[in-house]
């Protein structure tokens, strides 16, 4: 059943609670790839899709990105995104 928005302000919330359902949908979906992929031993293919779900803002998604970086794992070592990923992973 459709809901029926009286003011724009209304459905405009409707749709950033949606876009950030889509967007957390999506990210967890590349973080799995990333974990499969990873398994498969195709480390750099893992990182590309870590990095994608972080960027969706899915929390294990950075967080395994940020162990990528601080590994060396399918990206050159970089302690700096380490430290970035991190503290947004642990920082609400």
């Amino acid at each position: 059943m459709l809901q029926n928005y009286e003011t724009s302000e209304e459905l405009e919330e409707a749709c950033q609670k949606l876009q950030s359902v889509c967007d957390e949908s999506v990210g967890m979906a590349h973080n799995a790839m990333g974990l499969q992929e990873a398994r498969q031993g195709n480390l750099e293919l893992a990182a590309k899709h870590f990095l994608k779900g972080s960027l969706l803002g899915y929390s294990k998604a950075r967080y395994n990105m940020a162990v990528c970086y601080e590994q060396g794992r399918g990206v050159s070592q970089n302690f700096t995104k380490v430290s970035h990923l991190y503290k947004k992973v642990y920082i609400f």
